[in-house]
């Protein structure tokens, strides 16, 4: 079964896109007159060295074929990331998008095809179709967290629930370790890269957005 990956990658992104505005009190008006935005790419910094990484396969492709494998799923998760962050940032309102197509026109035209773009490439490229402003985004973590950041994550969260707890109750010893090691135990799938529930996976996605 395929993993379910973009599932993930569109909860953050209409996280990242709408969170702010479920607040009402930090609800603010479009902008008047809309702003054009073009998000220029989006590309893959995670740790990946297996297509396994990616997708689940019934038949484990050949080692003589990972490479090209890998290097094809790459290209379709940032061509798919851009397609969904585009999307949901066309329906927010005081915003207008350049499509996709009219992105892939220009990068054609100026012969930067499937190659990642400078900061004067895309400064250039919002130049000719436009934009007010130029996105571009970095997916650090894709299916599997690296390890500095969720056990970092993992003992901060540990130790603030257990001195909760170690609050409420003076301070008992054991009940504080009896606290910690529950935590450990019912932590430590979610905080490790992700869990499997009912047979879908379902693994952490974390994009860092430039404008």
């Amino acid at each position: 079964m395929q993993r379910f990956f973009s599932f993930c990658t569109l909860v953050l992104i209409l996280v990242l896109v709408t969170g702010c505005n479920l607040l009402p009190w930090r609800a603010t008006a479009p902008p008047d007159p809309p702003i054009k935005l073009l998000v220029a790419q989006i590309k893959m910094d995670a740790p990946l060295s297996s297509p396994d990484d990616l997708k689940s396969f019934d038949k484990p492709p050949s080692p003589e074929d990972e490479a090209a494998l890998l290097a094809q799923l790459i290209e379709e998760v940032e061509e798919r990331a851009q397609q969904i962050f585009t999307e949901q940032l066309a329906q927010q309102p005081g915003f207008t998008v350049v499509s996709p197509a009219e992105i892939a026109r220009i990068r054609t035209h100026l012969d930067l095809a499937h190659k990642e773009l400078n900061v004067s490439q895309l400064g250039f490229l919002g130049t000719q179709a436009g934009a007010d402003i130029v996105l571009s985004g970095r997916i650090l973590d894709y299916g599997k967290v690296q390890w500095q950041y969720w056990a970092a994550g993992l003992v901060v969260s540990m130790l603030a629930e257990t001195l909760i707890v170690g609050a409420a109750t003076g301070f008992n010893p054991v009940i504080m370790a009896a606290t910690a090691a529950s935590e450990l135990l019912t932590d430590l799938p979610l905080w490790w890269g992700g869990a499997y529930i009912a047979g879908w996976a379902f693994r952490p996605v974390r994009i860092k957005v430039k404008a």
